[in-house]
């Protein structure tokens, strides 16, 4: 991470930010574009604090077929945000 200052490394931050979000942003290899797509998702911390990621998904899809070629991928969360609306903007 290029500002060391932000990088959130704190596993309780970590899960107090995943429980207050509730779509993880996909990003996967589709050739010469990323393919990107809004995901519901839960979570499970293993005894030795590892991170699991369940994704809400089909058995067949874009999604599946993309991951089952290449299983890696980039995600993004967004929390404690709003929609600020002004008549200048």
């Amino acid at each position: 991470m290029r500002c060391k200052d932000k990088e959130i490394t704190n596993l309780d931050e970590v899960i107090d930010i995943l429980d207050h979000t509730n779509v993880i942003r996909l990003a996967m290899n589709n050739g010469d574009f990323p393919y990107i797509v809004p995901i519901n998702f839960g979570y499970e911390l293993t005894s030795n604090n590892q991170l699991i990621f369940y994704i809400h998904a089909a058995k067949v899809g874009t999604k599946v077929k993309l991951l089952r070629q290449n299983s890696l991928l980039s995600f993004e969360l967004d929390t404690g945000h709003q929609v600020i609306t002004n008549e200048k903007a």
